[in-house]
């Protein structure tokens, strides 16, 4: 899947110069120049480069010159302070920074940024199958798509993935009328007046009721009170407005998609620049070389890093001895230690002995010499102490069990932060917790201010094992107070050694099975394509949205439907539903993308990436990632495998066992609606659990208003899709389009659910409750999700922080149900000595690859494990299934 990220040069070293205390000042390269911003900017760019994994990546950045805007309104953006001059020296530094890691950069003399992005986004139709804008500019919402995703940064280290639907939750309009809302409302920090007297909410209001800006003016005559006298004074105004709003999609760029692929980062070239920056975590995060060793083994440990490892592997008695001296020693005090700082290696760890008050001895411990030091500190119940844990444990191969305390694990439980780079992630986190506990005198408090004055946490620093040890300590202590160390010493860290076992092991694909599949969907894509020439009386370009609308639109004479910020009508997947049952070409059309899709994303990408050696695919977990605690997956991504539809579910087969084993496929029944029951205790839900009925089938039969034993397959369906959008808390708005039904008859459905489950609808008003008056909700298990958009001014964003903290507890507990089911279970196959292994986690489902001749007890094992996590108040029930493939695996009956 090709994949492009955009990002908005100003508008995101705008963000990090203000994110770093002074402005970014403190941090500064060798020769004096500031670097906080650079850093800042830098760090943001690798974390969603890492998220999203684009194929392709460009920057835009505004120029200093007026712009075609400032020829039609001199005193556009007039009110902006200047750039501070200490941002302005970082901009133009990125501008030769970035093109040295090989990172296309562009800028246009009478064009901003925005009109950039707006072009790339036009232009990537034919060849890019998801865009992502990273910017904190509102502007970008109108070039939104189904396409195309906002990521937009949100405070600490959050963002908020902006698609149409999230659009029209803020701010109550599509994407394609962001400019003629702003129009209304105007943009203050451009100076675009847009018309007086009209907010944020009536221009939404406007838009929806009349369609657009001229709309609105055709029919001004019919509106009434005050809002008719703004319009008609402002009319002038709404119409400058909205040509200053409008992003440009054709200036003149020349784009060549190979020179704006993902580089490699010039290794050589990079290295000398960040470093002669003063960075020197961020070139080890990106895997770059210092240039004498750029043909050899790579980094510290080709130089210095195997020199002293050689050195502790000569005196290795001597060291060991001199350990264990220490660590008796320290021991026997009345306060001995429970965490040791280590600095994770690329073969072994140096691992910080603590001496007395912030005082340390450093030791390098070799990558043979691991098991000795595990084995030392389970016997003498002895945490290793770290940022991240999992990379380490997945090259390493080994069985830490109860030995590490995973920092960034304890901080994202406790505090909801996550990163890769330590510095900024670190002084994040002080931050969140200065702003929960009165931490400023304690010594967790010191260390963090001396960090964010140096701007310094290098291992080889005494300041790194301070910090770590005094974080370390401050995150168990936030733990017992809420009296949660249970689910994330039973789950969470545990996981993260499974988590890297899984990812080593990997899952055996077929590729023969693979390819031939992709080769028969590509002949049915190029077959489909063909009918739709036919049709068409024409070839044109079908992954063109320009050409195929004309087709549609133009030559065929199709009606038109919903118009693009650019003015081009949509030929979306909505609109070809619409369109459906007026022409024989959207089927071969939908066909066309259906295939074409399941081959470029699915098929030829996991070819593409299947080890040549093993034969399996080897993904990477990510499971401090998301809001609600699921796990996600990248490199493949495995969460998003078709299974709605036969072609789709046709991949599994290719996930296969190896010869002499089985796999066995484990999937949680409804354990969402089984959560709901818990939750609400809501009667009737209780008892259709409890007896085992359909409950898709109970729910059809109140919405529709039949005896059970009369509801359809249709009925049935809509009761799954209301069943599971009660879950997510869903609006009759969001509703309507699962079911591409009117809002009025989705409002119904929603009144017959709440008279079927009469106790849900109090529950979900309860938990909005509580989390407006604690600012968070929790799972059962105690996993908190700050909700602050429960707070925001704007009343759809409000909505959405509302539909969040009803989804949160549901889901969240799912996801904490199947940690600890994957690290009861793997437990479990270890203990019974069996060579069982899960391979793969989707969701509610677990995959398992073990020998045949073992797979009856494993499967008895994995399904006491599943079912056995947490008591409801109805069954938690888990299905096995069995087979040599992931496809055709049948239930196994005890």
């Amino acid at each position: 899947m090709k994949k492009l990220l955009l990002v908005d040069g100003h508008s995101i070293a705008y963000r990090a110069y203000f994110a770093l205390s002074a402005g970014g000042a403190e941090l500064t390269a060798p020769d004096g120049r500031p670097t906080g911003a650079i850093l800042g900017f830098l760090n943001m760019v690798v974390k969603y480069i890492n998220m999203i994994e684009p194929t392709h990546i460009s920057v835009a950045f505004d120029r200093s010159e007026p712009t075609s805007r400032h020829e039609i309104f001199p005193e556009y953006k007039a009110t902006r302070r200047p750039t501070p001059d200490e941002l302005r020296i970082q901009i133009d530094m990125l501008r030769d920074l970035l093109p040295a890691m090989g990172i296309d950069c562009r800028e246009l003399p009478g064009y901003e940024a925005d009109d950039i992005i707006g072009t790339f986004v036009e232009e990537s139709a034919d060849v890019i199958d998801h865009v992502y804008i990273l910017s904190g500019d509102k502007d970008d919402y109108q070039l939104i798509s189904p396409r195309v995703t906002q990521i937009y940064p949100g405070r600490g280290n959050t963002e908020r993935m902006m698609d149409p639907e999230a659009v029209f939750e803020e701010l109550g309009v599509r994407p394609e009328q962001m400019v003629d809302y702003m129009a209304i409302t105007g943009d203050p920090s451009d100076n675009i007046s847009g018309v007086k007297g009209i907010g944020a909410k009536g221009a939404a209001a406007l838009i929806n009721e009349f369609g657009s800006l001229e709309k609105v003016y055709e029919n001004v005559a019919t509106i009434t009170g005050a809002r008719q006298k703004y319009l008609t004074e402002g009319r002038e105004d709404a119409f400058l407005s909205q040509r200053l709003a409008t992003i440009q999609r054709d200036v003149p760029l020349e784009i060549d998609w190979k020179d704006i692929e993902l580089p490699d980062f010039n290794q050589t070239r990079a290295y000398i620049e960040l470093t002669g920056l003063g960075f020197s975590s961020l070139p080890r995060r990106l895997n770059l070389t210092p240039p004498d060793a750029a043909d050899g083994a790579g980094d510290r440990d080709a130089s210095s890093a195997a020199t002293e490892l050689e050195a502790v592997q000569e005196k290795k008695d001597i060291v060991w001895s001199k350990l264990a001296g220490i660590l008796a020693k320290r021991l026997s005090e009345s306060n001995p230690p429970t965490f040791l700082p280590v600095e994770l290696l690329e073969r072994g760890l140096r691992l910080y002995l603590p001496l007395g008050e912030r005082q340390y001895e450093a030791y390098t411990v070799t990558e043979d010499d691991l098991p000795t030091l595990l084995r030392l500190c389970q016997s003498n119940s002895l945490k290793l102490t770290a940022w991240q844990f999992k990379e380490f444990w997945r090259r390493t191969g080994l069985s830490p069990k109860d030995t590490y305390f995973d920092l960034e694990t304890a901080a994202y439980f406790c505090y909801e932060i996550n990163g890769t780079e330590l510095l900024p992630t670190i002084l994040a986190l002080g931050k969140k917790i200065r702003s929960e506990s009165e931490a400023e005198d304690t010594e967790l408090g010191q260390l963090l201010y001396l960090a964010e004055r140096q701007m310094n946490l290098d291992p080889e620093l005494n300041l790194y094992p301070c910090l770590l040890q005094a974080l370390a300590e401050h995150l168990a202590g936030v733990l017992a107070e809420r009296d949660r160390q249970g689910i994330v010493a039973n789950g969470d860290m545990p996981l993260v050694a499974l988590l890297a076992r899984m990812e080593r092991v990997g899952c055996r694909i077929d590729r023969e099975a693979l390819t031939n599949l992709s080769a028969e969907y590509s002949a049915i894509a190029a077959a489909s394509e063909q009918r739709v020439f036919e049709l068409a009386g024409s070839e044109f370009n079908l992954n063109s949205s320009q050409q195929l609308a004309k087709v549609l639109y133009e030559d065929l004479g199709l009606p038109t439907g919903r118009r693009l910020p650019s003015g081009a009508y949509s030929t979306d997947a909505d609109e070809l539903r619409r369109l459906g049952k007026l022409h024989r070409i959207i089927a071969p059309l939908t066909e066309y993308r259906k295939y074409s899709k399941l081959v470029s994303t699915f098929l030829d990408g996991f070819i593409k990436l299947i080890d040549p050696e093993t034969e399996r695919i080897h993904t990477t977990y990510h499971h401090n990632l998301t809001t609600t605690g699921r796990l996600s997956s990248t490199a493949p991504n495995l969460q998003n495998i078709p299974v709605r539809n036969d072609e789709g579910r046709e991949i599994r087969r290719a996930f296969i066992a190896e010869p002499g084993n089985v796999l066995l496929d484990a999937d949680y029944s409804q354990i969402e609606l089984r959560l709901l029951a818990h939750f609400s205790q809501d009667e009737e839900l209780l008892r259709a659990f409890r007896s085992n009925e359909d409950v898709h089938r109970l729910t059809a039969s109140g919405l529709f208003g039949v005896a059970p034993d009369f509801v359809t397959k249709e009925m049935r369906a809509v009761g799954k899709t209301v069943n599971f959008s009660i879950v997510y808390g869903i609006s009759d708005f969001g509703l309507s389009g699962n079911l591409d039904v009117p809002i009025t008859e989705a409002r119904e459905y929603l009144r017959n659910y709440n008279r079927r489950y009469p106790r849900v609808k109090p529950y979900m008003e309860s938990v909005v409750r509580a989390a407006h008056k604690n600012g968070y909700v929790e799972t059962l298990f105690g996993r908190r999700r700050t909700i602050p958009e429960l707070a925001a001014k704007n009343r759809n964003v409000r909505m959405f922080g509302e539909r969040a903290a009803m989804n949160a507890p549901i889901q969240g507990t799912a996801a904490d149900i199947i940690r600890l089911a994957m690290v009861r279970a793997q437990a479990a196959f270890d203990a019974a000595g069996l060579e069982a292994q899960i391979i793969l986690q989707v969701h509610d489902e677990l995959l398992v690859e073990v020998k045949a001749e073992q797979a009856a007890q494993a499967a008895g094992l994995l399904t006491k494990a599943m079912t056995g996590v947490v008591s409801l108040s109805v069954p938690l029930v888990a299905e096995v299934y069995q087979g040599l493939n992931w496809l055709e695996a049948v239930e196994v009956v005890e």
